[in-house]
């Protein structure tokens, strides 16, 4: 269910409903100081997840999703969970606190484990800090942890689009600095890559979990820049598979040797 303990400023959601986790996401509080924490279960009750908001709500449930999802070439656990969920019959269910239907059954051991931990988290999370945080935890069969890993996830940068401005871009401001990084080795050239993550018709709101380094083959210029196809390097063929398509190419991204970030002629008439 939604929990609001005494502190009314944090909203516990261990429903383990995708609408619920997308309506939270969406929902403004307005001058209200609140932010969200979720709970859930994944991979058949192999492990479990807590997502802690940041102070003012950033980063946000769906970007901290977005974040794990970005590991999941880079992390073990991240990786198991995935592949055990990719080969489970239940694919992508994210199971609340007691949760069960005809078709599954949760121990209440795990819920019990995985509650006992979401109150630590609470504990440990009392005041709001300006990063998010993901807590990630491996349970064996009996509900004993494994492992625990906790990562840190800063604020990220809200950026409207030019050119349909009920849309917004959501990007962890790392993303940032590693495109100009790539502009900084590849001038006086443009070079780029490709964008990865996530996106809510409803809310009209893109979610950028890694942009990818320039692809191998991508051939830039001072004027222009070619790109192979999206989903054509080793790194983006294992993410999608890692993800199992979670997180999807959202578009391209590329630099200007120069100072100004406006549209070319080329631009507009390629995008």
């Amino acid at each position: 269910g939604l929990f609001s303990p005494d502190n009314e400023s944090t909203i516990i959601d261990a429903t383990g409903s995708d609408h619920v986790f997308g309506f939270l996401c969406r929902f403004d509080f307005e001058d209200r100081d609140v932010r969200v924490i979720s709970s859930s279960i994944l991979a058949n009750g192999a492990y479990g997840v807590v997502l802690v908001e940041g102070g003012g709500r950033n980063p946000r449930l769906d970007d901290l999703n977005a974040y794990l999802l970005g590991q999941s070439t880079v992390n073990e656990s991240v990786a198991k969970w995935l592949d055990i969920e990719r080969n489970s019959e239940h694919v992508g269910v994210m199971l609340g606190l007691g949760c069960a239907s005809p078709t599954f059954q949760l121990g209440d051991h795990l819920v019990m484990a995985q509650a006992a931990n979401t109150v630590a988290v609470l504990h440990e999370n009392v005041e709001a800090s300006e990063s998010g945080a993901i807590y990630l935890n491996n349970y064996s069969k009996s509900g004993r942890i494994l492992l625990t890993q906790k990562f840190g996830v800063p604020p990220i940068r809200e950026l409207l689009a030019v050119n349909e401005s009920e849309w917004s871009i959501r990007i962890p401001d790392d993303q940032i600095e590693k495109m100009r990084a790539h502009r900084a080795n590849a001038a006086p050239n443009e070079t780029g890559g490709y964008i990865y993550g996530t996106w809510d018709l409803n809310d009209h709101s893109i979610v950028v979990a890694l942009v990818t380094d320039p692809p191998k083959k991508a051939d830039g210029s001072p004027i222009g820049l070619d790109l192979s196809p999206a989903g054509m390097s080793q790194p983006e063929r294992e993410l999608l598979a890692a993800t199992g398509g979670r997180l999807m190419p959202l578009g391209t991204w590329h630099s200007h040797p120069g100072e100004s970030a406006q549209p070319s002629a080329i631009d507009e008439a390629t995008y």
